[in-house]
């Protein structure tokens, strides 16, 4: 059996290593630049493959709601459909499997200033 003072010390010790140890879970960010086009404009220059047909066919519905082309003043791809609603494809989305924190982080952001409400669960194209 191992010596309880002997275990204590070396918990401390583990504890101590720990905390003066400089982790930096962002610091991968400051190599990331901001991207250098606009979606308007990725979407404008899109050129479809040869079996974009064939990819439309898969799901024709959300092929038709697609703009001819994005409001470049937004980040998100954005337009004004023909029912003359605003609409934006989500820039990012959060996946996650059940009860791993997704809607804790889904509330969180929901704060943040420059992130607009969206809904949680894959309904945008309801």
């Amino acid at each position: 059996m191992a010596n309880p003072t002997a275990v204590l010390l070396c918990a401390a010790w583990i504890g101590l290593t720990w905390a003066q140890s400089t982790v930096d879970p962002v610091s991968y960010l400051s190599k990331v630049s901001a991207p250098t086009y606009t979606v308007a404009q990725y979407w404008k220059d899109f050129k479809p493959s040869p079996q974009h047909d064939a990819i439309v066919a898969t799901a024709p519905d959300t092929w038709k709601v697609l703009p001819a082309e994005f409001e470049p003043k937004f980040k998100n791809p954005c337009w004004t459909d023909s029912y003359n609603r605003f609409r934006c494809i989500p820039y990012f989305q959060i996946l996650g499997v059940s009860k791993c924190g997704t809607t804790d982080l889904f509330a969180r952001l929901k704060r943040h200033p420059e992130l607009a409400d969206g809904s949680k669960g894959p309904h945008f194209w309801d």
